[in-house]
């Protein structure tokens, strides 16, 4: 029999308007697992603000995260990271282009799988602060990352 992999987007792909997921979404995903298929969330969306869709799913299987740069995987409960991959990213070249373009957006966000950096939280969109015991939340300056 074959397996069929489907990795999918959340926001204007899976989500509903009101970010949520459809009855019927729900019910396919299910069924479509239990035949042996793999369902994956892959956003770029931080893992904080994605798991709360996999633990609705009933899912456990990895989420691809931070626009495909980091992989993680959480316990049986939902509630913490259990092993993850990440990419590396050069730092410095985040703080330069940050410095470029910090007067032309209305915030940014710099995460890793346990430290998120802002220079101003509040203005951050709800789905990158959502509330996670693996993450700490820094507000401050990128540029001195």
């Amino acid at each position: 029999m074959d397996k069929y992999l489907v990795c999918i987007d959340l926001d204007s792909t899976f989500l509903k308007d009101d970010k949520s997921i459809s009855d019927y979404s729900k019910e396919y995903v299910t069924r479509f697992v239990n035949k042996g298929n793999y369902f994956i969330i892959n956003t770029g969306r931080p893992h904080q603000g994605a798991v709360q869709f996999l633990k609705e799913l009933n899912l456990h299987l990895p989420l691809i995260v931070n626009n495909g740069s980091a992989i993680v995987e959480y316990d049986d409960n939902y509630e913490r990271v259990k092993s993850f991959i990440t990419f590396d990213m050069d730092i410095e070249l985040v703080k330069e282009f940050y410095d470029e373009v910090k007067d032309f957006i209305n915030t940014c966000a710099v995460t890793s799988i346990f430290d998120l950096y802002s220079p101003c939280l509040e203005k951050c969109p709800f789905f990158i602060l959502h509330p996670n015991p693996d993450i700490t939340f820094h507000e401050g300056s990128i540029s001195k990352l």
